[in-house]
């Protein structure tokens, strides 16, 4: 079985700071479905997006609101990560999972979850686009998702908002994989993208 025909979902934090060892938490969650043809032409065949809005039970610094647009009114009475965490992990789990930057997404992300007693999610691949990048582009120095973005061709409209970002992460995966010909089979892909599986 290739990994065309497992869910492939890429997802995106944004929080109340970069460190959840010291307390900083999530304010919102996106994950994007990419379901691909599996005839290895790799071509989208609709997407679903999936959002959420948590109350990180702190301020939101000025700097963060300033970045991401989230303010503290917009988070009030919002649901704690808590209530949203089942269905996070559902969607995670057994999936080819990708995220730029993927340690820090995944640090948030398993900080909340124990939070409310859970563990990270048993996924199938996890993918990191910025190692992709720093990968197929070893001669640039910088590998942000805008940048990363432009050099694919995917389109990136309100980035630092966490659906847009997911949504650019998983285009610029399907897109890379095409044009440096990722291979179809699961031990395959892990190889080409220094992936972590099972």
């Amino acid at each position: 079985m290739g990994w065309t025909e497992h869910n492939i979902i890429a997802f995106d934090v944004e929080t109340t700071g970069l460190n959840p060892y010291e307390g900083h938490r999530i304010v919102e969650f996106a994950a994007v479905v990419l379901p691909v043809t599996p005839d290895g032409e790799l071509r989208e065949s609709g997407i679903k997006r999936h959002e959420f809005l948590f109350d990180p039970q702190m301020e939101i610094p000025k700097e963060v609101v300033d970045l991401t647009g989230i303010s503290n009114d917009q988070v009030k009475g919002k649901p704690k990560f808590a209530e949203g965490a089942k269905q996070i992990c559902a969607l995670l789990e057994g999936s080819v999972a990708v995220a730029h930057n993927f340690a820090f997404d995944r640090s948030h992300v398993t900080h909340e979850l124990r939070r409310a007693g859970m563990n990270w999610p048993d996924t199938l691949l996890e993918i990191d686009t910025l190692d992709l990048s720093r990968k197929y582009f070893s001669t640039i120095r910088e590998h942000k998702l805008g940048q990363l973005s432009q050099r694919m061709g995917v389109k990136l409209v309100n980035a630092h908002r966490a659906s847009a970002d997911a949504e650019a992460c998983g285009r610029c995966f399907i897109a890379m994989a095409k044009r440096y010909d990722a291979p179809l089979e699961i031990g395959g892909l892990t190889n080409w993208a220094e992936a972590l599986g099972r």
